[in-house]
């Protein structure tokens, strides 16, 4: 799961990250699981990772995988294969089964699950999955600022704030009016010292019109 964080943050490897992350997703519900603790959780072997959060990150990977389908057979078969390991997600997150298929949606989609998701691991060593929840989070309700904030927060902790305007510029292109990547945006063009004021040009110019 960490080879996997660390390959999609390499450009020159796309595949293979694609590649580690579709054979996780095929092979994980096969393994035998560990039991849940006296707690509820259930934990990767030999780690202090939550099996639930990987298979989580592997849900979140078959959604993507079936909207990019060609066909309509393959789009869904992917989608019955997602749903079928969202229910597995579910169960294994709460320890009961999903309402209805809606309940099960709205639970993968909810921005707080994210958030969290994000906060624990970044007590771990599973910084980079810690990012990556908090960005998905993020996706779920781009207006709001507290999970992209925490993302830059922890790239800055973990002395890889080199990333902050690729990962910031990102985020502006999904959502242009989140007002803590606005400002951060100007802020870097002034702590780096650059020559043409880029982003105050824009937000200018978006003010205008």
């Amino acid at each position: 799961m960490q080879s996997w964080s660390i390959l999609t943050r390499v450009r020159s490897t796309p595949q293979e990250a694609f590649s580690a992350m579709l054979y996780l997703s095929s092979s994980i519900a096969l393994d035998e699981r560990p039991l849940p603790d006296a707690n509820g959780y259930t934990w990767v072997p030999g780690s202090d990772l939550n099996l639930a959060y990987v298979y989580l990150f592997c849900c979140n990977f078959l959604k993507k995988y079936a909207i990019e389908a060609e066909s309509v057979k393959q789009k869904c078969n992917r989608f019955e294969q997602f749903k079928t390991m969202l229910a597995e997600t579910y169960f294994l997150y709460t320890q009961k089964p999903p309402a209805n298929a809606k309940h099960l949606l709205d639970w993968f989609n909810s921005y707080n699950l994210w958030y969290e998701m994000g906060n624990t691991l970044e007590q771990t060593p599973f910084v980079l999955l810690a990012e990556d929840g908090y960005w998905e989070s993020y996706l779920r309700a781009p207006l709001l600022n507290d999970a992209i904030k925490c993302q830059v927060d922890s790239m800055i902790r973990y002395k890889n704030d080199t990333k902050l305007r690729i990962l910031l510029e990102k985020g502006y292109r999904i959502c242009p009016w989140n007002t803590y990547i606005r400002n951060y945006l100007l802020d870097l063009d002034v702590k780096e010292n650059v020559q043409i004021n880029l982003w105050k040009d824009v937000f200018e110019y978006q003010v205008i019109i």
